[in-house]
């Protein structure tokens, strides 16, 4: 009402002022109310434009506020968040206002989610393409959060899995390289190229191609190691060529040193030497075929069985000196030594034993020697020391042997059952030689006493000189191997030597004493009768390593003195 009230007054000022103006222009009656009619007409108008535009212009708010929830109605759900709806007591306008903001703020992270998928998924291609591996599945066009976050996990996944493959790859194209280099061999087909040249940036890292890297090593590990042999083989062969052709060590080196590594053109050389080598072998056949023999006896030793040299004899003639005895000496060599690196474990023992033989025999010629009783530096000591570890270890080594050779008899190989027989029958002559050294020994001894008798007949009543080496042998008279029965003693020691000694003299005075009496009853006192059992006579028949073991082991053996003809074990 205020409103009208003010819109007529000033409507009818306005009015006044124009007829006032109208009259002092002169402007007639009727032209003046024409005039007054068009004014009202035009406010009219005016006034009916003015409603027009605030109509539409409500109308427009209103449509805006319906596109705007059906708007924000689509985002809700793209974006599958929660929007807050408008207060429905706000007026148009700011219900307006408000949905417009909204609808721009969820546009924008419609838009910035849009984009960090974009941004995802060309990493996740990118990797995936690299990695042959599968993309992560996302159906929606406009993620949410939690795809995002799933997708951003894949993507680390995918990019922790190629760092992984790339320093399997690296290490693998590593290997790949040194041994193409150390071997000297070009790559075979695009695949191997690639391996060798291309950057390793470019290289697919998929599984099979990482097989096929792995398997292209392999291949050349393989390789590698049949190089190996084969240049070993090859330098060996050489060495053995040199050393049976006597080649200047210098010429030796100066080759070695020219020709190192595993390269195709070092093979080629060490082959070109190898056949220079056996044309001069067919050249020097009788030189080569002594140095053959001269390894084969080593090996012998080596083995235990040197009994198998006199199968040897006559192998170096002029007319046995040919290609296939060469031949047959050299494969005889060739599968010693294959024997030799197959039983490695016994044959050190056998090796060892034969070492503790040869100590044996030299204490037992020491024990000969009666100079050593004059040794006052300590060397009985040590020699007793010697002796203590010499008993326990010769009869645990045979023993070992032996069982180790029954234990394998059964399921060996033929070549092992040669050896077997043969070391055993090494054992048994071993054991008889060692036997008639003894047998004849004693003989000696006998003959000795025997002549010695006969003097004492001649000159009866005086007294006979004394034999230093029948002390001596008085010390040694126990060291027979009959004694390396574990817990014995393998040889007489220094101090039951003497005290021996010292008996055996007090003996040798009552000998003596009765003999000055009885004349007649000495020699049937002290003579041992032809039926006594003794040492001596027992371990002279026996044939064979158990047998002598045996005898070894009887607890009714009786010692013989080397001075007196009678049994002296209980003297």
């Amino acid at each position: 009402v205020d409103m009208s009230h003010h819109v007529s007054a000033d409507f009818q000022k306005t009015g006044h002022e124009l007829v006032s103006l109208w009259k002092e222009i002169g402007i007639a009656g009727e032209e003046i109310v024409d005039r007054l009619n068009k004014l009202r007409d035009h406010l009219r108008r005016l006034l009916g434009d003015s409603l027009s535009g605030e109509v539409e212009m409500r109308d427009r708010l209103l449509k805006n506020i319906e596109e705007y929830d059906a708007e924000l109605a689509v985002l809700t759900r793209e974006l599958q968040i929660d929007a807050a709806k408008p207060d429905k007591t706000l007026s148009i306008l700011e219900r307006e206002e408000l949905l417009r903001g909204q609808v721009h703020e969820l546009t924008t992270l419609k838009v910035s989610r849009r984009r960090k998928l974009k941004g995802l998924r060309a990493q996740e291609h990118h990797l995936c393409t690299r990695l042959a591996m599968p993309t992560h599945k996302l159906d929606t066009r406009v993620p949410s959060e939690g795809d995002l976050h799933e997708l951003e996990k894949h993507v680390e996944m995918l990019k922790e899995e190629q760092d992984r493959r790339e320093t399997k790859y690296h290490n693998l194209r590593a290997e790949v390289l040194a041994l193409v280099e150390e071997l000297s061999v070009a790559p075979e087909g695009s695949f191997q190229e690639k391996v060798v040249d291309s950057d390793p940036a470019s290289f697919g890292l998929s599984t099979s191609s990482l097989a096929a890297v792995a398997a292209y090593l392999q291949e050349l590990k393989s390789l590698h190691a049949a190089r190996v042999a084969e240049c070993a083989q090859l330098r060996q062969t050489i060495s053995q060529f040199w050393q049976r052709l006597e080649v200047p060590q210098d010429q030796q080196e100066a080759f070695t040193s020219e020709h190192t590594g595993l390269g195709e053109n070092v093979v080629a050389a060490l082959k070109r030497e190898v056949a220079r080598c056996e044309a001069l072998k067919r050249e020097r056949l009788q030189d080569f075929i002594k140095s053959v023999i001269a390894e084969l006896l080593g090996m012998y030793e080596k083995c235990g069985v040197p009994e198998r040299r006199a199968r040897l004899e006559g192998a170096c003639e002029a007319e046995a000196c040919t290609e296939e005895r060469l031949q047959s000496l050299e494969a005889e060599l060739t599968a010693a030594k294959r024997f030799y690196d197959q039983n490695t474990a016994i044959l050190e023992k056998v090796e060892r034993r034969e070492v503790l033989w040869g100590r044996l025999l030299e204490f037992e010629s020491k024990a000969r020697d009666p100079g050593r009783f004059n040794n006052r530096g300590g060397g009985l000591l040590l020699e007793e020391r010697e002796r203590k570890r010499l008993e326990k270890e010769l009869p645990r080594l045979g023993r070992e042997i032996l069982e180790h050779i029954e234990a394998h008899e059964a399921d060996g190989s033929s070549l092992f059952l040669e050896w077997s027989a043969a070391f055993k029958q090494h054992l048994d002559a071993q054991y008889a030689s060692y036997q008639a050294d003894k047998e004849n020994e004693r003989l000696a001894r006998e003959a000795r006493r025997n002549m010695s008798g006969s003097s004492r007949s001649a000159k009866r009543g005086t007294s006979p000189a004394a034999h230093p080496s029948k002390m001596a042998r008085m010390a040694t008279a126990s060291a027979s191997l009959a004694s390396l029965r574990p817990g014995t003693s393998a040889l007489a020691s220094p101090r039951s030597a003497v005290k021996r000694g010292k008996i055996i003299s007090a003996r040798r005075r009552s000998i003596r004493r009765a003999a000055k009496e009885t004349p007649s009853g000495a020699s049937s006192t002290v003579r041992r009768q032809p039926g006594d059992s003794t040492f001596s006579s027992s371990a002279a028949s026996l044939v064979s390593y158990r047998g002598f073991t045996a005898t070894l082991q009887d607890p009714n053996k009786v010692l013989t003195s080397s001075v007196l003809d009678g049994p002296a074990a209980d003297e």
